[in-house]
């Protein structure tokens, strides 16, 4: 099930384990269905596609994802990235009606800006957000289900485009991911997608 304009929810441990245009809104595909919420872990399975290395930072990566009303094609860049921030990071640019994200102890924020084009010739409500990370020992982590940091990623990647993701566009949005303190990220993650490899982009 979809919620109204918020972002896909990361997917079950087992399944994560591998790794503004215009408004019409014709024949626009949907997200896939119900995904389950999970706590940012450590995962010890290994993911598919394990033996890919990430595409190098500034690198396009491209992903094929067959939803049941079409084949959606984005081009994947990852143009900005910064560690350390701190929750006044995320709660920079409220609404009065949301609640502002706290974060625990021993954590601390990173932020990507990721840029996407959609170069299929269907449409999409929105690109797909990136789903964990891995560090630079090699393990997976899956992206943290806090709802209000995921309300507020789901405005940042709303907020200055047009939905749906149409063919042609190209987005430029933030992602903010939460980060055990001593943990360095190696690359930002997707899931699998048609080919059966995740999406790994090189922070640096």
């Amino acid at each position: 099930m979809k919620k109204r304009i918020l972002l896909a929810l990361p997917a079950a441990l087992a399944l994560a384990s591998c790794g503004g245009g215009d408004t019409d809104t014709t024949d626009q595909t949907t997200t896939p269905a119900a995904q389950e919420e999970t706590t940012t872990a450590a995962l010890d399975i290994p993911m598919d596609g394990d033996t890919i290395g990430p595409t190098a930072y500034g690198d396009t990566a491209t992903r094929t994802v067959t939803y049941t009303d079409g084949t959606v094609e984005t081009a994947i860049i990852l143009t900005g990235w910064e560690c350390g921030l701190d929750a006044d990071t995320a709660n920079a640019d409220l609404d009065e009606w949301d609640d502002p994200y706290e974060m625990p102890d021993g954590k601390s924020l990173c932020r990507a800006t990721i840029r996407y084009e959609n170069i299929g010739n269907n449409p999409n409500s929105m690109p797909e957000a990136p789903t964990g990370y891995t560090d630079t020992e090699g393990r997976r982590y899956q992206q943290t289900a806090d709802y209000d940091l995921y309300v507020i990623n789901d405005r940042l990647m709303t907020r200055d485009n047009g939905s749906p993701f149409n063919p042609g566009d190209t987005w430029e949005v933030q992602h903010l991911i939460e980060v055990t303190d001593g943990i360095t990220i190696e690359s930002l993650d997707w899931d699998a997608d048609d080919t059966g490899a995740p999406t790994r982009l090189a922070v640096q």
